[in-house]
């Protein structure tokens, strides 16, 4: 006799569940979070093969280091600029980076693209047309 043991063929069956008409997100602000002011994007594929957006800021360059002469009296007098220490060029201060899935960065993508062009149509509708901030 032959062993006809059949084994039963198991379906995942998902559960009826009623499925809510909306859902709610609840906005909380991490501890470490802040405004931040962007001049310019910079990023491309990192490493581990995840999105990179880095966000940073431009400026002109502060000096490391001034001088000052002490009046008579022991206040602060004119400046030295003599010995103004400074950098070159402009700063491009990094404010942020973003590790994200390739998913993740088109639908920033597409909703940052869907902003810009009501932002650009409430222009057009408000006869500005500067891109000045």
């Amino acid at each position: 006799m032959k062993n006809e043991s059949k084994e039963k063929e198991t379906v995942a069956v998902k559960p009826n569940i009623d499925l809510p008409e909306e859902i709610i997100f609840n906005y909380i602000k991490n501890p470490l979070y802040r405004s931040i002011h962007a001049d310019g994007a910079h990023g491309g594929v990192g490493p581990k093969g995840k999105f990179v957006l880095t966000l940073f800021s431009e400026r002109a360059a502060i000096p490391k280091q001034t001088s000052y002469k002490l009046t008579e009296e022991g206040s602060l007098g004119e400046e030295d600029p003599s010995k103004r220490v400074t950098q070159n060029g402009l700063i491009r201060e990094i404010e942020i980076t973003a590790y994200m899935d390739i998913e993740i960065a088109i639908s920033i993508a597409d909703w940052i693209y869907k902003r810009v062009g009501k932002f650009e149509m409430l222009q057009k509708e408000h006869g500005d047309d500067s891109n000045e901030s």
